[in-house]
């Protein structure tokens, strides 16, 4: 039995509580000096019966990491272990917790109610580009009629996850969604839905490889980890040590300024069914801010991937077309795969993932 929603954790107040508050993502405000991001600071929270880390996690809308992270008390192997799929890129905390034990829950940041309500208003308090918004909306919110536009009432992702607005999936004026009982939202609701997702992402990508890393990077190159944090998600995936073949590989290339490394990790972090081809085109953005030389330098690290994926979409189509012989020997993917492939070399590296699925 988990955290129930009518029983949520309370808040202690940090300047009485006589725990320690041991990390830096507890106290650190990452957006400091943005005045439409509230910084909700950490708290120390007293687990009660019937509580799972997981749920604890959820109820604070959390990854397990950083609250691992949080509380360097847990100690691995004794408090909580970590299992691993079977080819070793998706992992699982199982965190052991007793009643009474106190944990420390970092902060949150959200942006200021009615500071966002358009798109536009997304880029300024979240401090993303509107390029990079405007080809992003384009994987995570695809519209059957409008693409790149928000869903306004609860559906059904297609995997069974409620979800509402550009791709949200937690929770919406306090409550969880469902689609037994969907609800409507304004598209202004759904902008500031997608600002308070982009913000946590950005937040916990700043936290993970450093704020100055991150923020010293090429903007182009900082679109580019934020894309596959945001699509892959950082829910003990992306960028957390348990997922880490190239995580603290990406952090050291930032720190040293070596993007063209940090670049090719980046691609290859990335292990998900159906993701492959889209960390290609992550990659040939990410090169936009670079010059011809290093781009070459960047494709000739990541040609061997590239040459898989390729690989890959065309065992993936033989399937599709065993299974249904009406979809032709056209494969699109590949063939708009292959054609942002070419074109990059040519310096030609804009847009390719809405030309993709405007294409579909």
């Amino acid at each position: 039995m988990g955290v129930k929603q009518n029983s949520a954790p309370k808040k202690q107040d940090l300047s009485t509580t006589s725990e320690p508050v041991t990390s830096s993502l507890m106290k650190e405000n990452l957006f400091n000096g943005n005045p439409n991001v509230i910084f909700e600071k950490g708290y120390v929270y007293t687990v009660k019966g019937g509580d799972s880390f997981l749920d604890i996690a959820r109820h604070n809308n959390l990854d397990t990491y950083p609250i691992i992270k949080a509380n360097p008390q847990l100690k691995e192997g004794v408090d909580y272990r970590v299992t691993y799929s079977p080819k070793g890129e998706l992992a699982k905390p199982d965190v052991k917790i007793t009643p009474g034990q106190k944990l420390n829950i970092p902060p949150r940041y959200k942006v200021k109610p009615g500071s966002v309500k358009t798109l536009s208003d997304v880029t300024k308090v979240t401090g993303i580009s509107q390029n990079f918004l405007k080809d992003f909306l384009t994987v995570i919110e695809i519209h059957p009629k409008h693409p790149g536009q928000p869903d306004l009432k609860t559906y059904d992702d297609g995997l069974g996850t409620p979800t509402i607005g550009f791709g949200h999936t937690g929770k919406v004026r306090g409550k969880a969604l469902s689609t037994d009982a969907p609800i409507d939202i304004t598209y202004a609701e759904a902008c500031e839905l997608l600002a308070n997702d982009i913000l946590e992402h950005r937040a916990r990508v700043m936290a993970y490889l450093g704020k100055e890393n991150y923020l010293n990077a090429p903007p182009s190159v900082q679109s580019t980890i934020m894309d596959i944090s945001y699509n892959k998600g950082i829910w003990d995936g992306f960028l957390t040590p348990y997922f880490n073949k190239y995580t603290k590989q990406i952090k050291s290339d930032l720190e040293n300024k070596r993007y063209l490394s940090a670049l090719a990790h980046t691609t290859r972090e990335s292990f998900s069914t159906n993701l492959e081809e889209r960390n290609i085109y992550r990659v040939i953005s990410g090169m936009q801010d670079l010059s011809s030389k290093d781009r070459k330098k960047v494709m000739a690290a990541v040609e061997p991937y590239y040459k898989k994926v390729c690989k890959d979409l065309r065992t993936r189509h033989a399937k599709r077309k065993k299974k249904n012989p009406k979809i032709g020997d056209k494969n699109w993917e590949l063939t708009f795969l292959q054609e942002a492939w070419n074109n990059a070399k040519g310096n030609k590296i804009s847009g390719y993932r809405m030309k993709l699925n405007q294409k579909k």
